[in-house]
């Protein structure tokens, strides 16, 4: 285990709530509060092509770079899928 656990407090209840925090094999953290219930943890996916292209769009928008980020395509985006679904 690489993670180191901590208190931190409960943004709800304003109680002492545990959190977890690993970087292994990506970052993340945890946290869950005994007292009220709340609870928030990392949640693994891939965007639709529709909403990385999009991003991808506004990156270029807001970047001074010659460097843009071209669309990507549906093929180029299934390339990623298995290496992302290793998370979920």
């Amino acid at each position: 285990m690489s993670g180191v656990s901590e208190q931190s407090t409960c943004p709800i209840c304003q109680n002492q709530m545990d959190v977890y925090v690993d970087w292994k094999p990506l970052d993340y953290s945890i946290s869950e509060c005994i007292y009220c219930g709340f609870y928030l943890e990392p949640k693994v996916g891939q965007m639709t092509l529709k909403e990385v292209n999009n991003m991808r769009a506004e990156y270029n928008e807001n970047t001074n770079t010659e460097d843009k980020l071209k669309p990507l395509t549906q093929k180029d985006l299934d390339k990623y899928s298995k290496d992302i679904k290793t998370f979920w």
